[in-house]
């Protein structure tokens, strides 16, 4: 009787022990094909640095860089810079050859043919990601403008002295300021490589014009000088009055302009 009660107390022993090993050995596998529900996965970390050349820059004849560090989990500070030397601009050429009705006299599209643009410009930013953490995803941007523009162009006057056709030089300055907010997507790779694209970013700014040409107006009868303003004034952004001394034209005024930031495209690199 003894015997059979050890033997039946041995089989249940044996039964529990398999049973929880059993146990163990199910709850591993689950634990091993969810790991994610046991342990957080590592967040990436990205680079703080980013070095940008502006592609959209060299469609308009000129180089864009910009540098972007980030300051915080969702946002970066950057500041751009871009540059084109003088040169004549995209529809210079159009305007020389032209035929067609442009609403511009002979003599305006003489000046816009022959015009040399130069130009510089500064624009900070401060970012802020939409995404998880900066540099990466969709952002706002908050920025400021500063952008030098100098024209140099020629245009014909008559010398009423000795009776002859003569060429002038004109200069137009325009120093333009202001602010205005991006809308963009940055997109950064394992590669480092970082393409930046900007939809549209809406600014609007104080705009200061100075138009001058230094001739011997004396030598130009009013009437001449009246048909001169005319013609130059195709070469303002905005109309205005062309004002004359006896040195030749010196004309200033400022006035506030809304303007955007089209799509453009940066690539870059990240450290």
């Amino acid at each position: 009787m003894k015997s059979k009660l050890l033997l039946i107390f041995l089989f249940i022993f044996a039964t529990q022990i398999l049973n929880a090993q059993s146990y163990r050995n199910d709850a591993s596998k689950k634990y091993a094909a969810s790991p994610l529900s046991k342990r957080k996965k590592k967040e990436r970390v990205y680079k703080k640095n980013i070095v940008k050349f502006n592609l959209t820059g060299l469609i308009l004849k000129s180089a864009g860089f910009q540098y972007e560090h980030k300051i915080s989990r969702k946002t970066s500070l950057a500041l751009g810079l871009i540059y084109r030397p003088k040169g004549s601009w995209f529809l210079s050429h159009y305007y020389d050859t032209t035929t067609a009705s442009t609403g511009y006299s002979q003599e305006s599209k003489f000046m816009l043919a022959s015009s040399r643009l130069r130009s510089f410009s500064i624009t900070p930013e401060f970012r802020y990601y939409l995404g998880r953490q900066a540099p990466k995803g969709l952002y706002l941007a908050a920025f400021a403008r500063l952008k030098f523009n100098k024209t140099q162009f020629t245009y014909h006057y008559y010398d009423d002295v000795n009776f002859v056709q003569r060429t002038a030089l004109g200069i137009l300055n325009e120093n333009m300021i202001g602010g205005g907010v991006l809308f963009g997507y940055q997109l950064v790779t394992r590669k480092r490589l970082t393409i930046d694209f900007w939809f549209l970013g809406p600014w609007i700014g104080n705009q200061h014009v100075k138009l001058s040409s230094s001739v011997n107006a004396n030598n130009i009868n009013s009437l001449q000088q009246t048909f001169i303003s005319q013609d130059m004034k195709a070469m303002l952004s905005k109309d205005h009055d062309i004002q004359w001394n006896s040195k030749g034209i010196l004309t200033s005024f400022n006035y506030f302009d809304i303007s955007a930031r089209f799509l453009g495209i940066n690539v870059a690199y990240s450290f």
